[in-house]
């Protein structure tokens, strides 16, 4: 189930946007791998993160699963609004 974060408008700087471009690359990265890439410490990477996260700029991590190597012919979307 997703869970969405509290939205808050938040400014956002180059680090912030660094961190969004990788994660958005790749979600799966670790904080240590992701902190190299941007060019901080890994302390300070994880708690930007967590902000982005608690402010709602990240609002879930996803998995895209390949229907060809799932033997699928097809692949459907369904989106769900309140």
């Amino acid at each position: 189930m997703l869970q969405y974060s509290k939205k808050v408008n938040m400014k956002l700087d180059r680090s912030d946007l660094r961190i969004l471009d990788e994660l958005q690359r790749d979600g799966a990265l670790t904080n240590t791998e992701l902190a190299r890439r941007i060019g901080l410490s890994p302390s300070p990477c994880l708690a930007r993160v967590k902000l982005l996260e608690q402010s709602g700029v990240i609002q879930c991590y996803v998995t895209l699963a390949s229907a060809a190597a799932l033997g699928r012919r097809a692949s459907g979307f369904t989106t769900v609004r309140e």
